[in-house]
């Protein structure tokens, strides 16, 4: 009897405690929705307040790794410029055929650009763009609708991360 009932402890302790426990690799990321949209006209000027904006188009994103995956590979952060020397802009936003790249880095960096959908499947992917414009055909992708552009810049061991929403329409 003392046997049984000492299972029967044991075996209410774990129900109780095991539920808790998660293995770390069946933890889901957080799901990735495009939220908001800064407001630009055809020369860059904004247009009105942000709407629920606040994180597009800034440079230091942490990114969840299904955003990682959409670049080969990532760099560490030693010995870095701090990051107000990089800046990518956009006009106009919403866009048609058109959305233009205003891009600010030092002359011996680059950036890497993906253009997504909503399902984070790759539209546009440029490489290593050292130029400080770049015009981007919208009107190519044959969608109207939010799209993402994921970016960083690299120099040396160094990268800055960032992200943004321009509307097609």
């Amino acid at each position: 009897m003392m046997k049984y009932s000492t299972l029967l402890l044991i075996g209410s302790l774990l129900s109780i405690i095991l539920p808790g426990c998660k293995d770390q690799s069946s933890v889901e990321e957080e799901s990735i929705t495009f939220v908001g949209l800064k407001y630009f006209d055809e020369v860059g000027n904004p247009i009105g307040a942000d709407a629920n904006d606040d994180g597009d188009w800034l440079i230091g994103d942490t990114w969840q790794s299904q955003e990682s995956d959409l670049f080969e590979s990532s760099l560490a952060m030693v010995n870095c410029e701090t990051s107000e020397t990089y800046y990518l802009g956009h006009y106009p936003n919403p866009c048609g055929e058109v959305v233009n790249l205003y891009i600010n880095q030092p002359s011996n960096s680059k950036v890497d650009i993906r253009i997504v959908d909503k399902a984070l499947a790759t539209l546009i992917s440029l490489d290593a763009i050292s130029t400080n414009t770049l015009a981007i055909n919208t009107g190519a992708l044959g969608i109207l609708d939010t799209v993402r552009v994921y970016y960083k810049f690299k120099q040396g061991d160094c990268e800055y991360r960032g992200h943004g929403d321009i509307l097609i329409q």
